[in-house]
Formats: C-alpha cells, sequence, structure tokens
C-alpha cells in the first residue's frame, strides 16, 4: 500500500486503489492474494488490473530461473578485453 500511495500524484486515487485492492482479498484465499501481492511488488506492478492479471495467471506459482550459464567461447565473442577505453581511433 506504501508504494501505492507513493506511486500516484494524487493521493484519491492512491486511496481508491487501496480500497479496490483490498476489496479483492475478500475474494481470493489469504495466501494466495499474499503471494500474488507479493509478486506485485517484486516487479513494481501497482495497479488493480495488474494485481488481478497475477492472480488469474498465478505467476506467483512460478520459480524465478535466472539463466547463470556461461557464455560459450566462439570467435564472434569478443569480450571484455575488446572494448577497453584505448587509442583505437588513431590514424
Amino acid at each position: 500500500m506504501k508504494n501505492i500511495l507513493d506511486s500516484r500524484s494524487h493521493p484519491a486515487n492512491a486511496y481508491r486503489t487501496c480500497i479496490a485492492i483490498l476489496s479483492r482479498a475478500k475474494s481470493h484465499d489469504k495466501s494466495d492474494f499474499n503471494m500474488a501481492c507479493k509478486k506485485a511488488v517484486e516487479i513494481r506492478a501497482y495497479s488493480v488490473k495488474s494485481l488481478e492479471s497475477i492472480l488469474s495467471s498465478k505467476i506467483y506459482l512460478e520459480k524465478d530461473e535466472k539463466n547463470t550459464a556461461p557464455l560459450s567461447n566462439h570467435n564472434n565473442v569478443r569480450g571484455r578485453d575488446y572494448y577497453k577505453e584505448e587509442d583505437k581511433c588513431q590514424s
């Protein structure tokens, strides 16, 4: 709720959004609603429509899998040494 209040320029709009979100809590399972709110904060989605989308698609149940595999060694991969600031432009 604090993020919603901070993100809106007009307090009345922020209060309406908070009230609408709290009213959605009555029609959903408490743990599902809390997980959806946590996901909304994580992705900075502070609207009722976004929260409804998260609840309906259940994306809060998906695990975040980050691809941390290193790049393969390939001729077209230049690496950080290639991009060092040196006198490349001298003629």
